[in-house]
């Protein structure tokens, strides 16, 4: 059980750096100094998100996760909540460079989502990881403002 956790875990860990890699490469060749190349720059992150999203579910098979679609599919999920959440937090010194927060981002959406869809586990503790994942953006971000770090 836990095993399968740590191979999910590990897995978008490795997508986190490899997608965090990919949106800089992009930005870089892009080169985006006016607004009328936000389309072509958002679209194309859009689609290497995609790509590596898409490609997490056979890695996890390839990693022997049992439940490999439902766990990634969730895991999209909540990797995309957890970048949203990104854009929605106001910006305050980076303290921690974009790479490592792409990968516990994506690594803990990973786990999260191998608990989630684990067998056997009572019905109130998947539900409680879902609520908490899906809580944290909001509760930061009213953190970030009812302290004024934003």
């Amino acid at each position: 059980m836990r095993g399968r956790w740590v191979r999910a875990a590990a897995v978008y860990a490795a997508l986190g750096l490899v997608w965090w890699a990919s949106v800089e490469l992009i930005y870089q060749a892009v080169g985006c100094e006016e607004w009328g190349c936000l389309v072509t720059l958002l679209g194309t992150q859009a689609a290497v998100s995609a790509a590596v999203l898409v490609g997490a579910g056979y890695l996890l098979r390839l990693v022997n996760v049992a439940r490999a679609a439902a766990t990634g599919w969730l895991a999209a999920v909540l990797v995309a909540l957890v970048l949203l959440g990104q854009w929605v937090l106001p910006v305050w010194t980076d303290t921690v460079p974009d790479s490592v927060s792409a990968v516990v981002a994506f690594g803990l959406s990973g786990a999260a989502a191998a608990v989630v869809t684990e067998r056997g586990l009572p019905g109130w503790l998947r539900v409680l990881v879902l609520l908490v994942v899906g809580a944290a953006v909001p509760v930061t971000l009213a953190w970030v403002l009812a302290t004024g770090n934003g």
